[in-house]
């Protein structure tokens, strides 16, 4: 094989490793048993825990699609980083994400719709209109909705520094990431939701309650901190 030949087909594999490529930056460098997957959406069971059943097989790429990078260690789903593709031409700063936290009765679910009027007229650099958007514009709360709505700058991967390398390409936008912590038993015990921002503050917070040795949970407490509401699953 020439020069030229082996040049154009170490390209393409390398290309062809970045589109599907799912491993977020690992967050516990000492612990060897790390794994990530992709799923089609985060789900729920009748206790609040999350559910990761419905897996793909492949990244998804068409415009308007929605899925999740899931980081487990030792089998166990510590972190959930969810995507949404966007096209490029409508990624800019008039017309924002706009992600509509719906309450499911078992969970918050998130959609996604392009919107206007967020960020008021003028020029802004990514900072500053991400940090509009953190502090001025979202969350904001909507009436007409039971839940809460988060404005995310599609046009600016860098809103969050550490969160940018979870993406392959400028159509994908981070819209959010949960946190998920367990017990000594290895049962779930807290959620965080947070928005695609640095250092952000958590938008939800959900607690399992648990009674002895029983693996599932008497109470789930769901913390609204955008809403300012506590939700109870019994």
């Amino acid at each position: 094989m020439n020069r030229a030949r082996l040049l154009l087909l170490l390209s393409f594999l390398l290309s062809s490793c970045m589109t599907e490529r799912v491993q977020p930056v690992h967050e516990y460098p000492d612990v060897p048993k790390q794994s990530t997957y992709l799923v089609k959406k985060v789900e729920y069971d009748e206790h609040g825990r999350p559910l990761f059943t419905a897996r793909l097989s492949s990244r998804p790429g068409a415009a308007g699609d929605r899925f999740a990078i899931v980081h487990a260690v030792n089998d166990r789903p510590v972190r959930s980083y969810d995507i949404a593709i966007v096209e490029h031409q409508k990624a800019d700063m008039a017309r924002p994400l706009e992600v509509v936290y719906e309450w499911t009765g078992r969970g918050f679910e998130g959609g996604q719709a392009i919107a206007s009027g967020i960020l008021p007229s003028g020029t802004y650099s990514g900072k500053e209109a991400a940090a509009f958007l953190v502090v001025k514009a979202a969350p904001v709360i909507i009436g007409s909705v039971t839940g809460f709505v988060v404005g995310v700058l599609s046009s600016i991967p860098e809103t969050a520094i550490e969160l940018k390398r979870v993406v392959v390409n400028a159509r994908e936008t981070v819209i959010g990431y949960t946190e998920y912590r367990y017990d000594e038993k290895g049962r779930i015990r807290t959620m965080k939701l947070f928005p695609p921002v640095g250092r952000a503050e958590e938008l939800v917070r959900t607690e399992f309650f648990y009674t002895g040795e029983r693996d599932t949970p008497d109470r789930t407490e769901v913390t609204s901190a955008v809403e300012n509401k506590v939700r109870v699953i019994r």
